[in-house]
Order: structure tokens, then sequence, then C-alpha cells
């Protein structure tokens, strides 16, 4: 007696394996089980196999020897990642039988998937909750959040939740590590921040044009309060410095408590032949935005409320 299991296979499969497998091939692979609450009803268990074995400590990992029956694309959804506006997260996968003839390129954003017919008798992995098995991931979510520093972030994301929740679409993380809120108001600005440990601990927070990174400490997360609250009462505004000259800045400039954050980047380079100003902004300015500063110097933002 055999039963049918997906099973999708990890981002370098191709890349280390090469072709991938095919309908009656038949596989031994290592798996770890997908959370059952994802999976779409009437679907079949899914797993996955990394082909480098790179599964967080404690995942239960089962071998599975089984005959590929279907070939699946996967094609995942992606949305903001929450306190990181620039990155992208996973909202979910749409899967369907893979084209035959399709041909892997580098870079592409499609993945695999195989179903495979196995044995009923074959002892497969539970599913235990864990932190996704991409390695750089795992080292962000290597931030714990049991000392004072994530619980003063616990405590800040649940008051922001409780005092601007009617006016803001606010996005929580892993208990506070990351928070988002984007206000309803037109032309207010949005703010992020987000706990990290990519290389060395700290805070990185985002709002309007600017980008900060602070110390992962208890005053850090004060400052990060009154800088948030500032931001809500519209204490924020976009700055174009040296106009006219060959060294023009962009600056976002924040008033919190005292305390003037800055971040200044590349401002755009006038050509004087055709009147045309191009940016080198890592974020693009709108021509809304690029107008006002051009003809002011300076564009605020509005209050939350």
């Amino acid at each position: 007696m055999t039963v049918l299991i997906d099973v999708f296979l990890g981002a370098c499969f191709s890349a280390c394996v090469g072709d991938r497998p095919q309908i009656g091939d038949t596989v031994d692979w290592e798996i770890i089980a997908l959370d059952p609450a994802t999976t779409p009803a009437n679907a079949h268990p899914r797993f996955i196999e990394e082909h480098d074995g790179i599964y967080p400590p404690g995942v239960p990992v089962g071998q599975v020897r089984g005959r590929v029956t279907r070939v699946l694309g996967v094609q995942y959804r992606r949305e903001p990642a929450v306190g990181s506006p620039g990155s992208l997260q996973v909202a979910g996968a749409d899967v369907f039988d893979l084209d035959p003839d399709y041909v892997y390129q580098a870079g592409d954003e499609l993945a695999f998937g195989v179903t495979l017919e196995v044995s009923a008798q074959s002892e497969l992995p539970e599913f235990r909750d864990y932190d996704s098995p991409d390695p750089a991931r795992a080292r962000r979510e290597a931030v714990g959040m049991a000392d004072a520093v994530g619980a003063q972030l616990a405590e800040l994301s649940e008051r922001v939740r409780s005092q601007f929740g009617q006016i803001a679409d606010i996005q929580i993380a892993d208990g506070g590590r990351a928070v988002s809120v984007r206000p309803f108001a037109d032309r207010a600005s949005e703010v992020h921040w987000e706990r990290t440990g990519l290389d060395s601990a700290g805070i990185s927070i985002h709002a309007g044009e600017g980008h900060w990174y602070v110390a992962d400490t208890v005053e850090s997360v004060s400052a990060l309060s009154a800088f948030v609250d500032a931001i809500a009462a519209g204490n924020i505004v976009e700055l174009l410095r040296g106009k006219g000259t060959p060294r023009m800045l962009f600056v976002t400039e924040v008033v919190a408590d005292g305390r003037a954050w800055t971040h200044e980047r590349p401002g755009p380079t006038f050509n004087e032949k055709d009147g045309t100003l191009t940016t080198a902004s890592y974020r693009p300015i709108d021509a809304d935005r690029m107008s006002k500063l051009w003809g002011a110097g300076k564009d605020p933002y509005r209050p939350w409320r």
C-alpha cells in the first residue's frame, strides 16, 4: 500500500545536483515536514528537501524513498518584510504542474517540487515549529527576545499598537523584534524597525527616506520610542541641501525629544543643457516630492492624526 506526499526542493537543488527529477524516477531523500496549517485542504502532506542538509537544530528529519509521479512548479508570493521596507518575505505559494520543457535559468524565482508515491509504512517526520532553513534568515532569527532589550521592544510594540492601532496599519513580528507602522493619513511617514544580528547586534530603523542603525541597548529602545512619537507628530522632513552645487544632498531629518536624527545620501545631478534632474537615491524620489525639494528645499511630512 502506498501514499502520496509533496516534496519541495531546496533552492540549490538544480545548481548542485543538475537535472531535476522526472516522472517515474526513484529517489532517496532526507526531508522535514512543513506546517500542516499552511497546507491547502485536500492537498497531499507537504515536506521540504534541502540538498545541503541545512536544517534548524532539533527539527525531525526523515529518510524517504519514493517514485516521482508528478513534477511541480512553485511560485512564491512575496510582500514587504515587517520592520524592513526594502526587503521581501514569502507570503504564500502557488503550486502547479511544471511544463516538462521548462529550462531553469539562473535568477529564476521559480522553485520546484515533486509528488512522491511512498510506502504507507514510511516513517515520515512530524512537523515541529521552526524558522526557515534559509541560513540568512536563521541568523536573523537567532537574535533572542528574552533579555532586557527584547522586553523593552515588546513593550514598545504593544504601546504603539494600543496608541496608534486605529489610525495606522501595524504589523508586529516575533513578539516585537520587528515592527512596521503604515499610517492611514495622506503624506504621513511610515516607520519601521527591526532588531537584527546579521553582523552585529543592533536595531535598524527606517522612516521617510531615511535609515538609521543604533546599538542594541535599552537606551536605544528608549530613544526609538521618542523617535516613533516624533514621526507620529509629523516632526520629520525631507531636505535638499547644496542646491545647484556639484554635491547636492538629500537629507531626512527627525527631531525627537531634543535630539536631531539626520540621514544623508547623494542628491540629484542637474543637467544644465536640458534642465533635467537625475537622482542617485537608494530609493527613487517621486516627482511631486522632487518638485517640492527643488522649489522650496524641503518637504515636511504630516502627522498621523
